[in-house]
């Protein structure tokens, strides 16, 4: 699992701005790409299906969608080569925390494919220690 605490993303009503006919990342969303890609530690992407988890803590006590939080985080995380691609993401969760002075998200990465393989080598190792133990007791 990678764990990666950041600042507060800007809103996706914040990051994408028309112009003329196309859609175009505001500076703020510059700037949060950029950030990210300083703050997230240096990596080889990973290239595998994913579970993400967003722990949401809001900067203040003003309604907010977490949803919104969505796309300007992802695509930041992507851009600072976290992942691929955010078409890898097949499970995805926000979870809404208590309030962090300035804002904060922590993002919880986990391969399934890895996950499952280390899942299944525990299990593979906890029945031949049981056969062990069954064959040494007989």
């Amino acid at each position: 699992m990678i764990q990666i605490q950041l600042d507060w993303p800007p809103s996706v009503n914040n990051y994408y701005r028309i112009s003329g006919k196309q859609l175009r990342i505001t500076a703020a969303g510059k700037a949060y790409r950029t950030y990210v890609a300083y703050a997230v530690p240096k990596m080889e992407a990973l290239t595998g299906r994913l579970r993400v988890t967003i722990w949401a803590h809001p900067p203040d006590k003003r309604k907010r969608d977490v949803d919104n939080l969505l796309k300007p985080l992802l695509d930041a995380l992507e851009k600072a080569r976290v992942f691929v691609d955010d078409s890898q993401i097949d499970d995805l969760r926000i979870v809404r925390q208590g309030l962090w002075p300035g804002g904060k998200v922590k993002v919880d990465i986990v391969d399934i494919q890895q996950e499952a393989n280390e899942q299944l080598s525990r299990r593979t190792r906890d029945i031949i220690e049981l056969e062990i133990l069954t064959d040494n007791g007989s």
